[in-house]
């Protein structure tokens, strides 16, 4: 029994797997199926690409002889574009050598154009620089005249003054030599009056009435003696002054004073260096300053405005010799 039941369980369970085999298998089949199904799916559909292709195929082959009658056209195209670009290019050639020339001709005439632009300034520079020139040499024209009218009028003064000073100089000279022959007239006057006051007193006194001593007798004056109006002393004949009282006897005229108080009523003393100028200068003989400038400048410093100096009498000058008397013993 246990057999039996062994066998049953065995055959049971290849039963069993055999159905299980045949569900597997059937499973196969429907996939099989499914899959057969697919592929002529496929196939159909393949077919129906290839038909596609070949629709495309041949609408290719069109379009591919399309496109070479078009290349074999644009070829034609290209050709006789590169010919018209050929032209083209030597045109734009031709147009650029003339473009150029034409660039070399603007920038020649730029240049000159610039260099005529320059000489032009220069030529206008030079035109200032003469007028310039021509302004400076008027100026110092001018300036020389007026240079040569001062120093003319300095010349002049100079001239005037140089006259003046040998006047003053002659006249100097003339009253020295006056002085001198006054002096020489009074030394020789001197001298005869000591001769004389020798004789007096070696001469013997006369007696007086009442016993009083007369004064000795004064003998005769000579041919080139006269007696002195105020003291009544024997003096020389062309004596000047008696040179014992001083009584003045000549009135001697002095020109070259009068002539130098002329003078320095025309005169002023320079405002820089106090040297007496003309009243009309232009400038200072001396230091060379501007009289008007330096009038000028002292009113601005506040100076009082320089005077004329003061005129000085001149009082004669007047050698005399002092006599001593010798009184007797």
């Amino acid at each position: 029994m246990t057999e039996d039941s062994t066998i049953s369980q065995i055959i049971e369970d290849a039963v069993k797997r055999l159905k299980d085999q045949e569900e597997a298998v059937l499973k196969k089949d429907k996939e099989l199926q499914t899959q057969q199904d697919e592929v002529t799916r496929r196939s159909t559909e393949l077919e129906q690409l290839q038909s596609g292709l070949k629709e495309r195929e041949d609408a290719l082959r069109a379009r591919e002889t399309n496109i070479e009658q078009g290349e074999e056209s644009l070829k034609a195209r290209e050709s006789a574009a590169l010919d018209r670009e050929s032209k083209l290019d030597e045109k734009i050639s031709g147009l650029n050598d003339r473009e150029e020339r034409a660039s070399a001709m603007q920038k020649g005439a730029e240049t000159k154009e610039s260099e005529y632009i320059e000489k032009l300034a220069e030529v206008s520079r030079h035109m200032t620089e003469v007028a310039d020139k021509r302004r400076a040499v008027l100026d110092q024209e001018e300036q020389m005249k007026t240079s040569e009218d001062n120093l003319a009028r300095l010349m002049d003064e100079v001239t005037s003054r140089r006259d003046a000073l040998i006047a003053r100089e002659r006249a100097l000279v003339d009253e020295n030599e006056s002085l001198r022959t006054d002096r020489e007239k009074l030394a020789e006057d001197a001298r005869k009056l000591m001769r004389r006051q020798e004789d007096m007193l070696t001469m013997p006194t006369a007696p007086s009435e009442g016993g009083k001593a007369v004064a000795p007798v004064r003998p005769g004056a000579g041919e080139d003696e006269v007696a002195c109006p105020n003291c009544n002393t024997i003096i020389s004949r062309d004596a000047v002054m008696c040179y014992a009282c001083g009584h003045k006897l000549k009135e001697t005229e002095e020109p070259a004073s009068e002539e130098a108080a002329t003078e320095s009523e025309d005169e002023i003393p320079c405002p820089s260096c106090k040297t007496m100028i003309s009243k009309d200068a232009v400038m200072c003989y001396a230091c060379g300053v501007s009289v008007e400038e330096a009038t000028e400048k002292a009113a601005a410093a506040g100076e009082p405005p320089s005077a004329p100096a003061p005129k000085e009498e001149k009082k004669p000058q007047i050698f005399v010799k002092k006599i001593v008397k010798r009184q007797a013993p």
